[in-house]
Protein backbone atom coordinates (compact mmCIF):
# COMPACT_ATOMS: atom_id res chain seq x y z
CA UNK A 1 0.00 0.00 0.00
CA UNK A 2 1.07 3.58 -0.82
CA UNK A 3 -0.08 6.57 0.48
CA UNK A 4 0.95 10.07 -0.22
CA UNK A 5 0.47 13.00 2.04
CA UNK A 6 -1.15 15.95 0.84
CA UNK A 7 2.00 18.25 1.60
CA UNK A 8 4.03 15.89 -0.50
CA UNK A 9 7.89 15.13 -0.15
CA UNK A 10 7.59 12.52 1.95
CA UNK A 11 6.00 8.61 1.47
CA UNK A 12 5.76 5.51 3.06
CA UNK A 13 5.19 1.95 1.03
CA UNK A 14 4.30 -1.51 2.65
CA UNK A 15 4.88 -4.62 1.48
CA UNK A 16 4.77 -8.26 3.36
CA UNK A 17 4.94 -6.60 6.66
CA UNK A 18 8.21 -3.94 5.90
CA UNK A 19 8.28 -0.24 5.52
CA UNK A 20 10.28 1.22 2.68
CA UNK A 21 10.85 4.98 3.36
CA UNK A 22 11.13 7.03 0.33
CA UNK A 23 12.12 10.68 0.45
CA UNK A 24 11.88 13.33 -2.57
CA UNK A 25 12.94 16.49 -1.60
CA UNK A 26 10.87 19.92 -2.88
CA UNK A 27 11.37 23.29 -2.42
CA UNK A 28 10.35 24.90 1.15
CA UNK A 29 7.88 27.09 1.30
CA UNK A 30 8.79 30.69 1.01
CA UNK A 31 9.85 32.20 4.04
CA UNK A 32 10.86 36.27 5.86
CA UNK A 33 14.16 36.82 4.69
CA UNK A 34 16.58 36.64 7.85
CA UNK A 35 13.92 34.63 9.52
CA UNK A 36 16.34 32.79 11.33
CA UNK A 37 18.67 35.54 12.37
CA UNK A 38 19.07 35.70 16.33
CA UNK A 39 18.78 32.04 16.95
CA UNK A 40 21.73 29.84 18.09
CA UNK A 41 23.25 27.08 15.50
CA UNK A 42 23.32 24.01 17.61
CA UNK A 43 24.22 20.47 16.56
CA UNK A 44 22.74 17.56 19.04
CA UNK A 45 21.79 13.64 18.15
CA UNK A 46 18.45 11.99 17.33
CA UNK A 47 17.80 9.25 20.86
CA UNK A 48 19.19 6.79 18.58
CA UNK A 49 22.57 9.04 17.60
CA UNK A 50 21.87 10.59 14.15
CA UNK A 51 23.53 13.90 14.30
CA UNK A 52 20.76 16.56 13.76
CA UNK A 53 21.17 20.22 13.20
CA UNK A 54 18.74 22.55 14.82
CA UNK A 55 18.64 26.77 15.46
CA UNK A 56 17.35 27.72 19.20
CA UNK A 57 15.24 30.91 20.03
CA UNK A 58 15.14 32.08 23.23
CA UNK A 59 14.89 31.18 26.59
CA UNK A 60 12.21 30.08 28.99
CA UNK A 61 11.08 27.42 31.91
CA UNK A 62 8.51 26.66 28.89
CA UNK A 63 10.01 24.93 25.59
CA UNK A 64 8.60 24.18 22.08
CA UNK A 65 10.01 21.75 19.73
CA UNK A 66 9.05 22.76 15.97
CA UNK A 67 8.81 20.10 13.49
CA UNK A 68 8.62 20.96 10.32
CA UNK A 69 6.43 19.58 7.31
CA UNK A 70 7.57 17.40 4.47
CA UNK A 71 8.71 20.23 2.16
CA UNK A 72 10.35 22.81 4.87
CA UNK A 73 13.03 22.30 7.09
CA UNK A 74 14.35 24.73 10.31
CA UNK A 75 14.53 27.83 8.73
CA UNK A 76 10.85 27.89 7.40
CA UNK A 77 9.75 27.94 11.41
CA UNK A 78 12.35 31.17 11.77
CA UNK A 79 9.41 33.86 12.10
CA UNK A 80 7.09 31.78 14.43
CA UNK A 81 9.94 30.55 16.90
CA UNK A 82 11.13 34.30 16.77
CA UNK A 83 7.56 35.14 18.04
CA UNK A 84 7.77 32.74 20.89
CA UNK A 85 11.15 33.72 22.15
CA UNK A 86 9.98 37.53 22.00
CA UNK A 87 7.00 35.86 24.20
CA UNK A 88 9.34 34.35 26.81
CA UNK A 89 9.39 30.63 25.33
CA UNK A 90 12.17 28.84 24.51
CA UNK A 91 11.51 27.22 20.85
CA UNK A 92 13.93 24.81 18.85
CA UNK A 93 13.62 23.99 14.68
CA UNK A 94 15.33 21.27 13.65
CA UNK A 95 15.84 19.56 10.79
CA UNK A 96 14.63 16.14 10.68
CA UNK A 97 16.74 13.40 10.02
CA UNK A 98 18.11 13.41 6.28
CA UNK A 99 17.26 17.07 5.87
CA UNK A 100 19.97 18.92 4.41
CA UNK A 101 19.37 21.86 2.48
CA UNK A 102 22.34 23.56 3.51
CA UNK A 103 23.72 27.12 4.84
CA UNK A 104 20.66 29.04 7.04
CA UNK A 105 18.66 26.17 6.51
CA UNK A 106 20.85 23.59 8.22
CA UNK A 107 21.79 20.03 7.60
CA UNK A 108 20.71 17.40 9.54
CA UNK A 109 22.68 13.51 9.02
CA UNK A 110 21.12 9.92 8.16
CA UNK A 111 18.34 9.25 6.17
CA UNK A 112 15.28 10.36 5.76
CA UNK A 113 12.90 7.79 7.48
CA UNK A 114 9.37 9.60 9.06
CA UNK A 115 8.97 6.27 10.88
CA UNK A 116 11.87 7.51 13.49
CA UNK A 117 10.71 11.28 13.22
CA UNK A 118 9.86 10.79 17.00
CA UNK A 119 13.75 10.17 17.78
CA UNK A 120 14.50 12.77 16.74
CA UNK A 121 11.77 15.36 18.77
CA UNK A 122 12.93 13.37 21.84
CA UNK A 123 16.52 14.15 20.93
CA UNK A 124 15.17 17.79 20.92
CA UNK A 125 13.56 17.48 23.98
CA UNK A 126 17.18 16.51 25.53
CA UNK A 127 18.24 19.66 24.16
CA UNK A 128 15.39 22.08 26.19
CA UNK A 129 15.83 20.10 28.86
CA UNK A 130 19.77 20.53 29.29
CA UNK A 131 19.17 24.54 28.66
CA UNK A 132 16.96 24.71 32.09
CA UNK A 133 13.21 24.31 30.19
CA UNK A 134 10.77 22.70 32.61
CA UNK A 135 7.57 22.01 30.52
CA UNK A 136 7.75 20.53 26.81
CA UNK A 137 5.37 21.36 24.07
CA UNK A 138 5.56 19.61 20.70
CA UNK A 139 4.28 21.34 17.68
CA UNK A 140 4.39 20.22 14.09
CA UNK A 141 3.22 21.06 10.95
CA UNK A 142 1.37 17.89 8.21
CA UNK A 143 4.30 15.27 8.13
CA UNK A 144 5.73 16.69 11.44
CA UNK A 145 2.50 17.18 13.41
CA UNK A 146 1.47 13.85 13.22
CA UNK A 147 5.35 13.02 14.07
CA UNK A 148 4.57 14.95 17.51
CA UNK A 149 1.55 13.17 18.09
CA UNK A 150 3.68 9.68 17.94
CA UNK A 151 6.38 10.95 20.06
CA UNK A 152 3.53 12.58 22.36
CA UNK A 153 2.52 8.47 22.81
CA UNK A 154 6.02 7.19 23.11
CA UNK A 155 7.13 9.96 25.33
CA UNK A 156 4.42 9.90 27.78
CA UNK A 157 4.63 12.36 30.89
CA UNK A 158 8.07 14.01 29.24
CA UNK A 159 5.35 15.77 27.18
CA UNK A 160 3.06 18.35 28.34
CA UNK A 161 1.41 18.94 24.95
CA UNK A 162 0.99 18.52 21.58
CA UNK A 163 -0.06 21.17 18.88
CA UNK A 164 -1.16 19.24 15.24
CA UNK A 165 -0.90 21.49 12.35
CA UNK A 166 -2.58 19.73 9.27
CA UNK A 167 -1.42 16.38 10.64
CA UNK A 168 -1.03 13.60 8.48
CA UNK A 169 -2.01 9.92 8.98
CA UNK A 170 -0.18 6.80 8.62
CA UNK A 171 3.17 8.14 7.53
CA UNK A 172 5.27 9.43 10.50
CA UNK A 173 2.67 6.66 12.56
CA UNK A 174 2.20 3.37 11.70
CA UNK A 175 0.57 2.24 8.38
CA UNK A 176 -2.26 0.66 10.25
CA UNK A 177 -4.49 3.78 11.10
CA UNK A 178 -6.20 1.76 13.92
CA UNK A 179 -2.29 1.10 15.83
CA UNK A 180 -1.98 4.74 15.31
CA UNK A 181 -4.97 5.89 16.87
CA UNK A 182 -4.34 3.39 19.35
CA UNK A 183 -0.99 5.47 20.40
CA UNK A 184 -3.25 8.67 20.45
CA UNK A 185 -5.52 7.02 23.00
CA UNK A 186 -2.46 6.45 25.15
CA UNK A 187 -1.78 10.39 25.21
CA UNK A 188 -2.17 11.84 28.42
CA UNK A 189 -0.89 15.22 27.09
CA UNK A 190 -2.93 18.47 26.22
CA UNK A 191 -3.35 18.23 22.83
CA UNK A 192 -4.56 20.95 20.05
CA UNK A 193 -5.29 19.86 16.15
CA UNK A 194 -5.90 22.83 13.85
CA UNK A 195 -6.58 21.84 10.02
CA UNK A 196 -8.52 23.84 7.38
CA UNK A 197 -12.12 22.76 6.66
CA UNK A 198 -10.95 22.32 2.81
CA UNK A 199 -7.74 20.42 3.31
CA UNK A 200 -8.73 17.23 2.72
CA UNK A 201 -6.82 14.26 4.34
CA UNK A 202 -5.52 16.39 6.84
CA UNK A 203 -8.86 17.29 7.97
CA UNK A 204 -9.45 14.17 8.41
CA UNK A 205 -6.96 13.20 10.47
CA UNK A 206 -7.54 16.38 12.71
CA UNK A 207 -11.12 14.61 13.13
CA UNK A 208 -9.87 11.18 13.70
CA UNK A 209 -7.31 12.08 16.48
CA UNK A 210 -9.89 14.24 17.76
CA UNK A 211 -12.03 11.60 18.17
CA UNK A 212 -9.73 9.15 19.73
CA UNK A 213 -7.76 11.10 22.32
CA UNK A 214 -8.21 11.42 25.91
CA UNK A 215 -9.06 14.58 27.64
CA UNK A 216 -7.76 17.49 27.70
CA UNK A 217 -8.20 18.13 23.73
CA UNK A 218 -8.69 20.54 21.33
CA UNK A 219 -9.93 20.50 18.02
CA UNK A 220 -10.03 23.45 15.20
CA UNK A 221 -11.44 23.35 11.81
CA UNK A 222 -11.07 26.42 10.23
CA UNK A 223 -12.35 28.25 6.36
CA UNK A 224 -9.55 27.58 4.52
CA UNK A 225 -7.87 25.52 2.39
CA UNK A 226 -4.55 26.20 3.84
CA UNK A 227 -2.31 23.63 4.57
CA UNK A 228 0.43 22.74 7.33
CA UNK A 229 2.40 26.46 8.06
CA UNK A 230 0.42 27.91 5.36
CA UNK A 231 -1.84 28.50 7.58
CA UNK A 232 -0.33 31.31 8.98
CA UNK A 233 -0.16 33.60 6.16
CA UNK A 234 -3.95 32.56 5.33
CA UNK A 235 -7.01 34.38 6.11
CA UNK A 236 -6.87 32.48 9.50
CA UNK A 237 -3.09 33.39 10.11
CA UNK A 238 -4.21 35.22 13.65
CA UNK A 239 -6.57 32.70 14.26
CA UNK A 240 -3.88 29.92 14.34
CA UNK A 241 -1.56 32.22 15.98
CA UNK A 242 -3.69 33.22 19.07
CA UNK A 243 -5.07 29.30 19.68
CA UNK A 244 -1.51 28.50 20.01
CA UNK A 245 -0.32 31.26 22.16
CA UNK A 246 -3.45 30.44 24.62
CA UNK A 247 -2.68 26.73 24.52
CA UNK A 248 1.37 27.73 25.38
CA UNK A 249 0.07 29.76 27.92
CA UNK A 250 -2.68 27.59 29.89
CA UNK A 251 -0.85 25.96 33.16
CA UNK A 252 -0.99 22.01 32.61
CA UNK A 253 -3.41 19.47 31.97
CA UNK A 254 -6.34 22.37 31.82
Amino acid sequence: MTRLPGAGGWFRAGLAGACLLVAVLVGAPPGRAGATAGGETIHFHASDGVQLEGRLYGRGTVGVVLSHQSDGNLATWGEFATALADRGYAALAYDARGVCPGGDAGCSRGNLNAGLLWRDIEGAIRVLRSRGVKRIVLLGASLGGEGSVVAASHLGGKVEGVIALSPSEGFSGPLDLDAERAMVRRISARKLFIAGREDGAATDAVDNFFRFARTPKIKRILPTAAHGLELFNSSQGEVVRRAILAFLARPSHT
